[in-house]
């Protein structure tokens, strides 16, 4: 079972929406190609707890709301 809400994703991408934070940025904060970023954001690879935690971080985002 996982830790994370099954609407992370969403819940990341409406955040990152919000503040306007390009994927690129995030890819470099995590040492992550912007490609795979992308792919995660938009549910073609599984995201893992430890990556949603690292974008937590950038977008200040509480990571109460992503998790279960």
């Amino acid at each position: 079972m996982s830790v994370l809400k099954e609407n992370t994703v969403d819940i990341l991408n409406a955040e990152i929406k919000k503040k306007g934070v390009k994927k690129k940025m995030i890819a470099e904060k995590v040492g992550m190609t912007p490609t795979y970023i992308s792919l995660v954001l938009n549910k073609r690879y599984k995201i893992n707890a430890d990556l949603a935690l690292k974008i937590c971080s950038i977008l200040d985002l509480d990571v109460k709301k992503i998790l279960r």
